[in-house]
């Protein structure tokens, strides 16, 4: 069934003819790497799909939905079959391009909203590169950190990373099916420092990214045998309605002209 905040569906005459200054395009940016013995390879791909369209269908007068960029910046996990990694600077340039192409088109506000945690410093990059190409104002939003106080309260383990109780329970209220509960794991063997720890709801002071296969046998950082669908339902809806609260916000927000002060 044709949907018409999908942008796939769109004819380019209806694309040419919407209203563009009032549309938050939203581009869904994930990967495709390994999650443990019991989850699919396309998990952050999943997640983040879902919860743009559950967003996209809150508020569907509002948003513009992008096709999802399934691949990502994965070279820490090449030790494992399964990743797909993009080189640093081509996932910078591809991104950027692409949403240059829609500022090209005349739409003014663009959000990138990232399921893969290591995007996130090349998704920051691209959107300052399209700011500075174009009059778009460009967003960029990990949605899990919208419910960083919700996942502490409704998780039990303290280390929320990667294919563990958050992303299990989540897949579990989405598709049980992909979900093989017979290999859930815990695994925290990670280094665990006073600076330096793994956890999408404390960061560290210390920044620090090592090769997968020195923190975990498995794939699994955190504690998957902890997940629930009833947690995942919680937090899936937690994570759509602050996704729509912040797409409203960013359809409102001012975009003032340049002022060349030379």
């Amino acid at each position: 069934m044709k949907q018409p905040f999908l942008y796939a569906h769109l004819s380019w005459p209806e694309i040419r003819d919407l209203d563009k200054d009032n549309l938050v395009v939203i581009q869904p940016f994930a990967a495709i790497e390994d999650h443990g013995h019991h989850l699919p390879v396309e998990t952050d791909n999943l997640l983040i799909r879902e919860i743009c369209l559950a967003a996209a269908r809150r508020v569907p007068e509002d948003v513009l939905l992008m096709p999802v960029i399934p691949y990502g910046y994965v070279a820490h996990h090449m030790d494992f079959p399964g990743p797909i990694s993009i080189e640093a600077q081509n996932l910078i340039g591809y991104l950027a391009d692409a949403l240059s192409s829609l500022a090209a088109h005349g739409f003014k506000r663009l959000l990138v909203a990232n399921g893969h945690g290591s995007n996130r410093p090349f998704m920051d990059v691209a959107a300052r590169v399209v700011m500075e190409r174009s009059k778009a104002i460009v967003g960029t939003i990990t949605p899990y950190s919208l419910v960083k106080a919700e996942i502490k309260e409704i998780c039990e383990c303290r280390y929320i990373s990667h294919a563990e109780e958050l992303e299990t329970s989540l897949v579990l209220y989405l598709d049980e099916d992909l979900v093989d509960r017979a290999k859930l794991v815990k695994d925290i063997n990670f280094p665990i420092s006073k600076y330096h720890w793994r956890s999408l709801i404390e960061a560290p002071p210390l920044g620090f990214m090592d090769r997968w296969s020195r923190i975990s046998q498995t794939g699994v950082v955190g504690d998957a045998t902890l997940a629930t669908k009833e947690k995942g339902e919680k937090l899936f809806h937690l994570i759509v309605e602050r996704m729509v609260e912040l797409i409203q916000e960013f359809k409102t927000r001012e975009i003032k002209p340049d002022v060349d002060h030379h």
